[in-house]
């Protein structure tokens, strides 16, 4: 994503679960963007993440210009872009995601 573009929300939700959470706050939405920022992220994967269990975040920001982009994050060991590519995240990261997403629940 272009990340010189302002984003003002940000929504998460799982689809495994009815679970949906907007985040519009400047400071939430920052973090949520450092956390993908910060990924240290493998493209030679050679699992099908379809093969794994686990829930699956949707990651969908929205840009001050209407635009928006989705990512999914995928079993605590995948982030896929709307392009359809797969890449594989560190395991330590992958989890982090979930932390965070309780965390910000809790400040909003």
């Amino acid at each position: 994503f272009d990340a010189a573009m302002p984003v003002v929300k940000c929504t998460v939700s799982s689809l495994q679960e009815t679970q949906q959470m907007e985040f519009t706050g400047v400071s939430d939405i920052r973090k949520i963007i450092f956390y993908l920022d910060s990924l240290n992220l493998i493209s030679d994967v050679l699992e099908d993440p379809d093969d794994r269990n686990g829930k699956t975040w949707v990651i969908t920001l929205y840009f001050v210009d209407g635009n928006k982009t989705t990512v999914y994050h995928t079993a605590n060991a995948f982030i896929q872009g709307e392009n359809g590519v797969t890449y594989k995240m560190d395991k330590e990261q992958a989890h982090a995601f979930e932390e965070l997403v309780s965390s910000l629940k809790r400040e909003s």
